[in-house]
Formats: C-alpha cells, sequence, structure tokens
C-alpha cells in the first residue's frame, strides 16, 4: 500500500526566503540529498537553507557549503526519546521562521516537527515510489514549486591536505591511481564474494600496474580486509576504523573508480561522480542505488527472487544474485565507465 504524501506548494510572487530540509537517516540517505539543495541554493542564492539531521551527519554536512545552519537531533533510537527532543527541537526553532520545509524522512517524527514550524509550504519524500531515490528526492522539491529541472549539482568542496597525508602515512606512493574496493553490504545477502575481489584487482593490476586498492570503513570490514590487505600487500592500503566519516567521504572524491556493495561509501561515490560499479544484491532497486551516467547498477529485479531485502539469500550462503557477476565481467564494466 503507497503511503500518502503531503504537499502544500510554493504560492508567493517571490523566492523563499529560510528553508528547513529534514533528513535523519541513513548516511547515504542523508547525503543524497544533498545535489538537489545544492541545486536549490544555485537557483536561490539569497535563500538561508538549513538541515536538520542526526548528530552523526553533522560534520560533512558543515564542510559541504550548502547549509546556514546544522540542527541535529538525538542518535537514539528509542522512538519517544526521539519524539520528545524533537518537539522541544521544533520549539526552539519556531524563531527561525521557516517559509518552507522539505520533508525527506516523513515519518512520524519529522511531520510532528513540520506541523509545529508551520511553514507556509512543505513537501514529503515518497519513501515508496517506483523510481530510483535520487529522482524522488528532486521530485520533493519538485511538488514545492521551487525546481522544475531535474539536476544532480556539483557540491562545492574543497580538497584537504590532510587526507594526502593520511594516505601517505598509510601507504600510498603519491602518484598511483587509487580504486576503492568496498565488501561492506549490511549482510550476507549482499556480499559479493570476498575472493572476487582479489581475483578482479590481481587482474586489474596486470592491465593497470600503477593502481593501488583502498579500504575504508568500521570495524564491520575488519576481517575482510584484513584478508585482502594479505593476500595483495603493499598494493592495497587499508583505512578501515581509520577515518572519521568526512575524512573517508573526502578520501573518495580523489578516487578514480569504487567497486561497491549497498553501503554509505556507494552513496558518496555517486555524488562526486566516481565512476562506481554497484554490487546492490539483494536491496530492493529503487531502495539504494543511485540514477547517474557514471555508475553502473548490478541488482537482482531480473530474477523472479530479486528484490527480496532478505538478510540471508534463500539458495545458499552465497547470493545467487551475485554469485553471477564474474571479477572478469566487474572489470569490464569498470573499463566502459572509465572511457565515458
Amino acid at each position: 500500500m503507497k503511503k500518502e504524501i503531503s504537499t502544500k506548494p510554493w504560492q508567493l510572487n517571490r523566492p523563499p526566503k529560510r528553508i528547513l530540509a529534514m533528513r535523519f537517516q541513513a548516511v547515504g540517505d542523508v547525503l543524497g540529498i544533498y545535489p538537489y539543495l545544492q541545486a536549490l541554493k544555485n537557483k536561490y542564492p539569497t535563500a538561508q537553507i538549513d538541515l536538520l539531521t542526526k548528530y552523526e551527519k553533522v560534520e560533512i554536512a558543515e564542510y559541504v557549503g550548502i547549509f546556514c545552519n546544522v540542527w541535529s537531533l538525538t542518535d537514539s533510537n528509542e522512538r519517544f526519546r526521539q519524539l520528545f527532543h524533537a518537539i522541544w527541537l521544533a520549539i526552539k526553532l519556531i524563531p527561525q521562521r521557516y517559509e518552507v520545509v522539505l520533508d525527506f524522512q516523513n515519518h512520524t517524527v519529522s511531520q510532528w516537527i513540520r506541523k509545529i514550524l508551520a511553514p507556509k509550504a512543505f513537501a514529503e519524500f515518497d519513501p515508496l515510489g517506483d523510481e530510483m531515490g535520487s529522482i524522488r528526492y528532486f521530485q520533493t522539491i519538485e511538488r514545492c514549486g521551487l525546481l522544475n529541472t531535474y539536476e544532480q549539482a556539483d557540491l562545492q568542496v574543497t580538497d584537504s591536505k590532510l587526507t594526502t597525508e593520511l594516505l601517505v602515512d598509510n601507504g600510498w606512493d603519491g602518484h598511483s591511481k587509487l580504486v576503492i574496493l568496498n565488501p561492506a553490504g549490511a549482510f550476507p545477502s549482499r556480499h559479493w564474494p570476498i575472493e572476487n575481489y582479489v581475483i578482479f584487482a590481481r587482474i586489474w593490476l596486470e592491465k593497470y600496474p600503477h593502481t593501488q586498492f583502498l579500504m575504508l570503513g568500521t570495524e564491520k570490514i575488519n576481517t575482510t580486509s584484513a584478508y585482502i590487505k594479505a593476500e595483495l600487500g603493499e598494493r592495497v592500503i587499508n583505512l578501515t576504523e581509520k577515518t572519521s566519516l568526512l575524512q573517508a567521504f573526502l578520501i573518495t572524491r580523489k578516487v578514480q573508480l569504487l567497486i561497491s556493495e549497498d553501503s554509505g561509501l556507494l552513496h558518496i561515490g555517486w555524488l562526486f561522480k566516481i565512476p562506481t560499479v554497484a554490487l546492490i544484491g539483494s536491496t530492493h532497486k529503487n531502495r539504494s542505488a543511485q540514477e547517474g551516467e557514471n555508475v553502473h547498477i548490478l541488482n537482482s529485479d531480473d530474477l523472479p527472487c530479486g528484490n527480496c531485502m532478505k538478510t540471508q539469500c534463500q539458495f545458499g550462503q552465497v547470493p545467487l544474485c551475485l554469485s553471477r557477476y564474474s571479477p572478469e565481467m566487474i572489470i569490464s564494466i569498470a573499463e566502459s565507465l572509465l572511457i565515458r
């Protein structure tokens, strides 16, 4: 059953002065709204655009240069605590006099905040739409009457010498092309076999010897990162657990290619238009993958069991939807992305 989507378009004969965007989770979904808010900022350069998100996403939001203010909601997953803090925060934000609220979260907490703020115009995100998430983010702003042309605007992000130093300190030779290997799918049904990453890397090195492979992420991929590092030695820069989210964000901007399962790095690559092979697995085709000519999406939509969203594949330990893609196939897809 489709969720009812509420909208009140902007009606005044002038640009809005103060806009609040809300998206609380997850990392990739919060990052996914940035290009469209950048497009909004490009169209209305004098407007105050603010963001309300969860605390762990604040650092990147403050860095990208879109927002005048970044407000943070509690990271607690307890619904009562979330709602209590949201109501308190909404009352605190009333003096901001937001004229437009873009609710990219669209659940009970965000709806309460919007109602307390009583904006002149608002729009809610459609969480169950048939299009990819990136298109539905744009449609949220479009329904509010603020954008009418789909555009994945480039972010105005400056480089940081600190990320270069971090790479060099951990084994980057300073000139090799960087390729991220990201075996970070949340569940076994979203994992490409780990041996395939090693085979891919060895074939890639034979063809492109001036390459180093980069591992970024949390403790969840410690074991797989250590395995790949042991197999490939100095050709791997293992930064697992060594970066903040902002550092990982800025480092990803430097890479030539991203081979990624369904995780936050996949969305960061899309954000910077990095050539990306997206190994989606059991994730629904419209719930994670993003639209763009720099991304080749390998999902399960063509299979009878596709888009299952299950944590374990019903056909065995290795998911059917990902085991069919050989390292040689991924090499071919990656090369085609790099020559576009």
